[in-house]
C-alpha cells in the first residue's frame, strides 16, 4: 500500500513495535494505557483515508484484534467523499483502491442511499475479497434495503473477527428461528430478597456488578425515588457477583423509603486478564442479564417493565405509558446508526402483553445463545433487539411499539473520568450517540 508520505511505512514499522510490545505487556491495565496512547499516536500523524490505510497497514502486519476494531470505528467515522478530496484534491483517485469504494459507500450510507452504498461495497469486496471490513459495510448496507438473508451471510463471513456489535447479527429468519427455539429458557434470579406490598404500575428494571451496584446505586436510586411520578412504582436491581456489603446497602435503601427488590448470580465468568481490571466479556454479562430476566419480570410483576441503565442519574422523571402499545423503544434513523444502535436501550419498557412476553422471550434466547458461543461482545444486548424486531418483522408478526423520544433519556452519567464537583455541572444527553463526546470515546476504543 502506497501512502501520499514517504514516511509513512517508516511510522508504521515503528508503531507496529510498539504495539506488540505493548500488546504483550502482562498487566492488563498497563496495555491498555500503553495502546491507548498509540492510538492517539495515530489520530496524530494521520487523518481520513491515510489514516484509514495506515491502520490497514498495521493490521496486516499485527492481527491485534483492538487494530480491527480500531479500523472499524475510522472507517465508521472518517471515510466519505471528503476524505477522498483531502486525499486527492486534484481527482484522479485510483479505481483500484478498495478503500476509495467503501469511502463512496460510506457517503451513500449517510444520505441514506442503501442501493448505492450496496454497489460501492461489492465493489471494494470485489477488489479485496479477503477484507472483513468490506464484508461487514456490505451486511449492513444489505440489511437496510431488508436483503436480510443476503445481509446474514456477509456478517456471519466476518464474525470471528468480531469487528464491532453488528458482525454478529443473525437476520436470516430461519437461522433465528433456531436460535429461538433451542435456547426457549425461562430464567429466574438464583437469589432473590424484597416483595412489593402491593402490585406496581411499573417497575424499573436494571443489572451490575457489585463495584458498579457500589459506585452508582445510591445516586440512581435517590434520583428515581425523586422523579417518578407515579405513586405504586418498584426498582428491581439485579447483581451479578456481589458481597456481604451490597446486600446491606440494598437494605438501607429501602430504609430510606425506596420500594427495591434484589436479585443477585454467582456466574462462572471468563478468566480476568488481569487483577485490576474486568474483561469487557464480564460488562456484557452485566449488561445483558436485564434482557435474561426481562420475561420473568414481565410475568412476576404483571405490569410494563422498564430496563434501564444504571451508570447516570436522573433528572427527569421516566414518560408516561402508552396502553395501545406492547412497548416502548428509542429508534433511530437507520442512515445514521449501524444494526446494533438503530435502537437504543437506555431507557425501554415492554408490556405483559402476550406479544410482549413473546417478544422478551426472543431476546432472552437469543442473548443466550451467543453468550453460550462466547460471544460476549459488548452492545449483545442492543443488537438482540435488532436481530429480534427483525426477525417478526419478517414472519409477519410484528411487535406493537411506540417510538419513544429520543429527550426520553436525560442523565448526569457520573463517569470516573470526572470528579463530582464537575460531573455536577454536566448533563449529558446520553442517546445522542453522534455527539463529540461520544464519538471521541469510541475513537479511542
Amino acid at each position: 500500500m502506497m501512502f501520499p508520505n514517504a514516511a509513512s511505512s517508516e511510522q508504521i514499522a515503528s508503531l507496529r513495535t510498539l504495539w506488540q510490545n505493548a500488546a504483550t505487556e502482562p498487566d492488563y491495565q498497563e496495555a491498555t494505557e500503553r495502546l491507548q496512547a498509540l492510538v492517539d499516536q495515530f489520530y496524530g500523524q494521520f487523518d481520513g483515508l491515510d489514516l484509514a490505510r495506515a491502520l490497514e497497514s498495521l493490521g496486516q502486519q499485527l492481527p491485534h484484534r483492538m487494530v480491527h476494531i480500531l479500523q472499524w470505528t475510522v472507517q465508521w467515522e472518517k471515510l466519505g467523499n471528503a476524505a477522498i478530496r483531502a486525499c486527492y484534491p486534484q481527482g484522479g483517485w485510483p479505481l483500484n483502491d478498495h478503500l476509495v469504494f467503501i469511502c463512496m459507500g460510506r457517503e451513500a450510507s449517510r444520505q441514506g442511499d442503501f442501493e448505492q452504498a450496496v454497489r460501492c461495497f461489492l465493489e471494494a469486496v470485489r477488489l479485496r475479497p479477503t477484507d472483513p471490513h468490506a464484508r461487514h459495510w456490505l451486511g449492513l448496507a444489505l440489511a437496510n434495503v431488508q436483503r436480510f438473508q443476503e445481509a446474514d451471510l456477509w456478517l456471519d463471513s466476518v464474525k470471528q473477527y468480531q469487528l464491532c456489535q453488528a458482525a454478529i447479527v443473525a437476520l436470516d429468519p430461519q437461522r433465528l428461528e433456531e436460535i429461538i427455539q433451542e435456547n426457549n429458557v425461562f430464567y429466574l434470579p438464583e437469589n432473590l430478597d424484597g416483595a412489593p406490598e402491593t402490585d406496581p404500575e411499573s417497575v424499573v428494571l436494571l443489572s451490575m456488578d457489585g463495584n458498579y451496584f457500589k459506585k452508582y446505586a445510591r445516586r440512581f436510586l435517590l434520583s428515581l425515588h425523586e422523579k417518578m411520578t407515579i405513586e405504586d412504582w418498584l426498582v428491581h436491581i439485579h447483581i451479578v457477583h456481589p458481597d456481604q456489603e451490597c446486600l446491606d446497602a440494598a437494605q438501607q435503601y429501602r430504609q430510606q423509603g425506596i420500594p427495591l427488590v434484589l436479585s443477585w448470580s454467582y456466574p462462572e465468568l471468563p478468566e480476568q486478564k488481569a487483577s485490576k481490571t474486568e474483561t469487557i466479556e464480564h460488562r456484557t454479562l452485566y449488561a445483558c442479564s436485564r434482557l435474561l430476566l426481562w420475561p420473568w419480570a414481565l410475568e412476576t410483576y404483571n405490569c410494563p417493565v422498564w430496563i434501564v441503565d444504571c451508570d447516570m442519574e436522573m433528572v427527569a422523571p421516566l414518560p408516561a405509558i402508552n396502553d395501545n402499545y406492547d412497548a416502548g423503544f428509542i429508534r433511530f434513523p437507520n442512515s445514521l446508526q449501524p444494526l446494533y444502535q438503530e435502537f437504543f436501550l437506555s431507557a425501554s419498557y415492554i408490556h405483559p402483553s402476550r406479544e410482549g412476553i413473546r417478544f422478551a422471550r426472543a431476546m432472552a434466547s437469543y442473548i443466550h445463545h451467543f453468550m453460550a458461543k462466547r460471544l460476549w461482545v459488548w452492545g449483545l444486548d442492543q443488537v438482540a433487539l435488532y436481530a429480534v424486531w427483525a426477525f417478526f418483522e419478517q414472519i409477519g408478526q410484528p411487535l406493537n411499539y411506540f417510538s419513544l423520544p429520543s429527550s426520553t433519556v436525560y442523565t448526569k452519567n457520573w463517569s470516573e473520568a470526572h470528579d463530582d464537583s464537575f460531573a455536577r455541572e454536566q448533563v449529558v444527553f446520553v442517546n445522542q450517540v453522534g455527539s463529540s463526546s461520544v464519538t471521541s470515546r469510541r475513537s479511542k476504543v
